[in-house]
């Protein structure tokens, strides 16, 4: 398990921690439909500097889909 952030020009960065597959599929969830503003799947290396919206991307997935 990991965290993730999720960028998009001109938006706040979100934070997700879970494995790459959670990853993908939420970043998926969020570029669904979408012509501009792509988001875009960076994996954190330094957990600590995260500052902005965190959540677990278990939760975040399973909320969505289920």
């Amino acid at each position: 398990m990991k965290w993730y952030a999720f960028k998009a020009y001109n938006t706040s960065t979100m934070y997700g921690y879970g494995t790459f597959r959670e990853a993908r599929l939420y970043q998926n969830y969020l570029n669904a439909n979408r012509e501009i503003n792509q988001y875009t799947l960076i994996t954190v290396k330094d957990p600590s500097t995260i500052n902005g919206i965190e959540f677990n991307l278990n939760d975040e997935l399973t909320e969505l889909f289920h």
